[in-house]
Formats: C-alpha cells, sequence, structure tokens
C-alpha cells in the first residue's frame, strides 16, 4: 500500500511515475498469479499515484537503463522522466558525463535524441513512400499498405 505521507508530499509528475515504477512488480503482460497477493502491475502503480501508464514505462527505462546520477536527477525533481528515458538510451558513461554537466545539458542531450528519431522516422517513411509505386489514382502507395493491413483492401477493391 501507498504510504499516506506519499500523497501529502509536493512530488511532480515525474517524481511520482519513478514511485509508481518501483512500486510495479510485473512486466507489462505479465500475470499475477492466483497466490501472489503483493503484485502490482503498471497500470495500477500508476492509478494509485496519478500518473500515467506511459510514464511509469518510461520510468521504468531510466531505472533499467540510466545511470544511477540519471536516476537521482529524476527522483530529485531536476529532470523530466521523459527526458531522462532519452537520454537513458545513450551509454552509461556518455549519460553520466550529461548529467554532471547539469540539467540543460540532459535538456538538451534529450531534445537532440529526439530530433535524431524523428529524422530516422522521416527517412524510413520517404524510403516506403519511393519504393512502391503511386496507386492509380495518384494516391501514395503507404496507404494502400495501410487499407490492405486494417481493412484488407487491395488496390483492385479500392478502386
Amino acid at each position: 500500500m501507498v504510504s499516506l505521507n506519499l500523497h501529502r508530499r509536493h512530488l511532480s509528475e515525474s517524481q511520482r511515475a519513478m514511485v509508481a515504477a518501483k512500486l510495479a512488480n510485473l512486466d507489462n503482460g505479465q500475470r499475477a498469479s492466483p497466490i501472489g497477493e503483493g503484485a502490482v502491475t503498471q497500470q495500477s502503480a500508476a492509478d494509485m499515484l496519478n500518473v500515467g501508464k506511459r510514464t511509469v514505462e518510461r520510468a521504468r527505462e531510466v531505472i533499467e537503463g540510466g545511470a544511477p546520477e540519471l536516476v537521482a536527477a529524476v527522483e530529485s525533481g531536476a529532470v523530466s522522466v521523459s527526458a531522462a528515458a532519452d537520454v537513458a538510451s545513450l551509454s552509461k558513461p556518455e549519460q553520466a558525463e550529461i548529467v554532471a554537466r547539469g540539467e540543460r545539458e540532459i535538456l538538451q542531450a534529450a531534445k537532440q535524441i529526439r530530433s535524431a528519431k524523428a529524422e530516422e522516422r522521416q527517412i524510413e517513411l520517404r524510403r516506403m513512400r519511393d519504393a512502391r509505386p503511386a496507386l492509380p489514382d495518384g494516391r501514395p502507395a503507404v496507404l494502400r499498405r495501410w487499407h490492405t493491413l486494417f481493412w484488407g483492401l487491395t488496390a483492385d477493391t479500392m478502386s
């Protein structure tokens, strides 16, 4: 059970997410055994601490893949969970170096990582678009793939 004092403290959303990630002892999709009464899912931990499940998942990424300095920065409220989760994708020595430079450097690194990921997604979308011929009516072929996946439609049935 979450301590009543926890609700009285003034914690940021990121700090509450870190607590929820530590409370959750079941991984995503893992079933609780009927005997195990202490099982806490990420969703129930998120509900207890009034944060989103995705935020708890990001906090778990920080706890599992983050350098101790990065985890401490989130727990102290200096950095958000989302920025820390992005930085946690780097190697631990890189993380420690970034954290040592301060909060502004952490936020800048997270911004650069997000920007690089967005650029990779754009390149992949362009590659997919260029690899497939356009439909007879000029629509991009990516839509054809989407229609085929979700509605079972093909170019013949869409015309």
